[in-house]
């Protein structure tokens, strides 16, 4: 008798793959249950299936650079009648969007994952009858908006309805903290299961120190709503006995370059080339402190926890963050290090000259201890569950999709 078909999971996300830490656990992850595709910007290099490439523009619709550039303009003037008239589902379906309905619309799954509320009214239009949406949310869409701009104001409510709408038709739920699980209950009535960034974890030990300088590293991307020239404010003030090391993503954009430009300018700040986000807590375990600064006033930003703190803790490294709720709390609870008063560089500069090298070496001690209880092998094993569970509800309604 001829074996059953391994079912297909599709996953959707806006997000070049390569570079993103939480769906390449999730897709390998999923590897165990089926055979994976993908429609993203750009491949993981995980898939077993096929890749499927997503746009955020009009050039993903392969129209002469005259007609793409008239479909903007078009769609430009659509915007603006739509969202001054609150005709939120309409505007969520761009162009881009609407190419990827069609593109992606004969594809057959038997799981759909989508990640972020960009892709779940996408999920829902290329569904077959009966299959499960697995819908991670990542972070807490409408707490990313701020400002009493009319585009911001219109953002957030864009934000809530499509959240009301479309969560509690979804099969589950995912997201990445206790706060943004208990954010969304309130605004929807459904408590997603919290799978943490954590990334997986690190056969290290601490490093030791540097005689004469407490190094300091920071990874990610350069993002000016964050704030990171507070940085390198905190490193004028720290002076020549203090380095910081980054790691950064995104090199060649304008806000990179100029970035890279201010530190450039500072002895005492190091820019080292990206590394990929497997090979991130091995690469900054021979620093001291990992340090994480997010501004105030955005909600998502209190109830975040970001994969760049877990790596932290991954390469055993004392920990540094501003006072936001969720950060704060872990780095409390476990004894990581130290929360700053404030976000700005005076605050974080004091922060950082509160951990003498013992209570460095203390600090990296407890993130050793507590490395594989806050790392992703309780994590993935949910995810793995969870989509087993959806597969096995929805089997007796259908049989298992070829995979494309």
């Amino acid at each position: 008798m001829a074996a059953a078909a391994l079912p297909h999971i599709l996953i959707l996300c806006h997000s070049e793959l390569r570079d993103d830490a939480r769906l390449i656990r999730q897709i390998s992850a999923l590897r165990e249950v089926g055979v994976v595709s993908t429609a993203a910007f750009s491949p993981s290099g995980l898939e077993t299936g096929t890749f499927h490439k997503l746009g955020t523009d009009t050039t993903i619709l392969g129209l002469p650079p005259l007609l793409r550039k008239l479909t903007t303009a078009v769609w430009g003037v659509c915007e603006r009648m739509l969202r001054s008239r609150g005709s939120y589902e309409a505007l969520y379906w761009s162009p881009a969007l609407r190419h990827a309905k069609h593109e992606l619309r004969g594809t057959k799954a038997d799981l759909i994952v989508a990640n972020d509320i960009s892709t779940l009214p996408l999920a829902f239009a290329i569904a077959g009858p009966g299959t499960p949406i697995l819908f991670d949310a990542h972070e807490y869409h409408p707490g990313q908006h701020k400002g009493d701009s009319p585009r911001a104001r219109h953002a957030l409510l864009a934000s809530e309805r499509l959240c009301r709408k479309y969560m509690p038709l979804a099969a589950h739920c995912l997201t990445v903290s206790d706060a943004v699980a208990e954010a969304y209950a309130q605004l929807v009535g459904i408590r997603p299961t919290v799978v943490t960034n954590a990334p997986k974890y690190e056969e290290l030990s601490p490093s030791g120190p540097t005689p004469g300088r407490i190094r300091l590293v920071h990874h990610g991307g350069v993002f000016p709503q964050r704030g990171a020239v507070e940085l390198l404010k905190m490193m004028d003030v720290l002076g020549a006995a203090y380095e910081l090391h980054l790691y950064l993503m995104g090199r060649g954009g304008a806000d990179h370059t100029a970035f890279e430009r201010l530190a450039s300018q500072r002895s005492n700040v190091f820019m080292h080339a990206p590394v990929p986000p497997a090979d991130v807590p091995r690469t900054i375990g021979q620093y001291d402190i990992g340090i994480h600064r997010l501004p105030p006033g955005i909600p998502n930003y209190e109830y975040a926890l970001p994969n760049k703190l877990f790596d932290y803790i991954q390469a055993r490294l004392a920990v540094v963050v501003s006072p936001s709720r969720a950060m704060s709390e872990l780095v409390r609870q476990q004894q990581l290090g130290v929360v700053a008063s404030g976000d700005l560089a005076e605050d974080l500069a004091a922060a950082v000259r509160s951990l003498t090298p013992e209570r460095i070496a203390v600090c990296k001690q407890n993130a050793h201890e507590r490395a594989y209880a806050l790392s992703s092998a309780g994590n993935m094993a949910v995810m793995v569950r969870i989509a087993r569970e959806l597969l096995e509800r929805s089997s007796g309604e259908r049989r298992p999709a070829q995979a494309v």
